[in-house]
């Protein structure tokens, strides 16, 4: 199933609340019409019966529709929350990554450690700024220089050597490629920002990817 932004949801439940207050209240005074006149020449009891139950109805169109409008209210607000997580996001997003970057970590397991925190490059920190950072020794520095080893704040679990091995190997496709290069935008983006939905990141990646690489990559 496709995501559907707050958005979207917002103009949805608006939309669907005014139809469903126009149909409420134009039934009930055709409802009301018909059981004053009786137009058909029902019988009471049938009038009676009738009427209630489609009165009834039109009365519960109305009350749907209300509280429609009211939660398209509340994804009004929730829109606006998420258009200012993705503006933030977007502009983590162009300071800190870019399609050749990306490439090259995927491509390069072993070198796939930043440290955004201490302005170091990512491709360039070697086994002493790992000591030096984290004040521990090179050699135990070097121990945890695999991404998939080490689990500190300062690291970031982008894609494991197994995963790259799975979509680098000698016949690499592009459906592999979209996805290794995915998989590290999102692992990037849920290092920064912690407790994010996961759908609302998987659609917003899709389409950065796009501006990153361009449709055809």
């Amino acid at each position: 199933m496709a995501y559907r932004s707050s958005a979207e949801r917002a103009e949805d439940n608006n939309s669907s609340g005014y139809m469903l207050i126009i149909v409420g209240i134009v039934g009930l005074i055709g409802d009301i019409f018909v059981f004053i006149n009786n137009p058909f020449d029902m019988a009471l009891f049938n009038k009676y019966m009738s009427c209630g139950v489609m009165g009834a109805l039109f009365v519960l169109f109305f009350v749907m529709g209300i509280l429609s409008i009211k939660s398209a209210r509340i994804f009004k607000e929730k829109a606006k929350e998420e258009n200012t997580l993705l503006e933030q996001i977007t502009k983590w997003c162009d300071e800190n990554l870019d399609a050749d970057q990306i490439d090259h970590a995927i491509e390069n397991p072993d070198e796939m450690i930043s440290f955004d925190e201490e302005g170091l490059s990512e491709m360039d920190a070697d086994v002493e700024d790992i000591a030096a950072l984290d004040g521990v020794t090179p050699e135990e520095a070097e121990e945890y220089s695999r991404v998939e080893a080490y689990e500190t704040d300062s690291y970031d679990d982008v894609v494991s050597e197994d995963q790259f091995d799975e979509f680098y190997g000698s016949e690499e496709s592009g459906e592999d490629k979209f996805f290794a290069r995915t998989e590290y935008i999102k692992n990037r983006i849920n290092k920064q920002y912690v407790n994010l939905n996961q759908e609302l990141l998987d659609d917003f990646v899709e389409k950065y990817y796009e501006k990153l690489f361009g449709e055809n990559n």
